[in-house]
């Protein structure tokens, strides 16, 4: 019979569990919401993971590539969005709409966190 010992978690540990869950919470959670509304045939978790990671090498790629000119930018978000429609299997239009609605949900969790923050730590309203 094997007894399970408990096992203790450092501070360190846990800040780096939650520093984990809230970059998660910040880039794939907001790209797996959006691709579900954009009725995307691979909206999950890790599809949306993987399409963040690939649609942020591809961007920062092409802005590198044409710099920091407006056609850069321009030419890297659509590249991001290339890669969002290739990995989540959904049109173009669907893409640039996925990382446009992403990018309002990140802004609103990103809010929503730093009110809970707030709260936790006794601001007031």
């Amino acid at each position: 019979m094997i007894l399970a010992m408990p096992v203790h978690v450092s501070d360190h540990v846990w800040r780096e569990i939650v520093a984990i869950l809230v970059l998660l919470a910040l880039t794939v959670l907001p790209v797996s919401l959006a691709a579900s509304f954009a009725n995307a045939r691979r909206p999950g978790m890790l599809h949306s993971a993987l399409a963040v990671f690939l649609g942020g090498i591809v961007a920062q790629f092409l802005l590198g590539v044409m710099g920091a000119s407006l056609t850069g930018l321009a030419l890297s978000f659509l590249g991001m969005c290339v890669v969002y429609a290739l990995v989540l299997e959904v049109s173009l239009v669907g893409a640039i709409g996925v990382a446009v609605l992403a990018f309002v949900l990140q802004i609103l969790i990103a809010i929503g966190l730093a009110y809970l923050g707030l709260r936790l730590h006794g601001f007031p309203h």
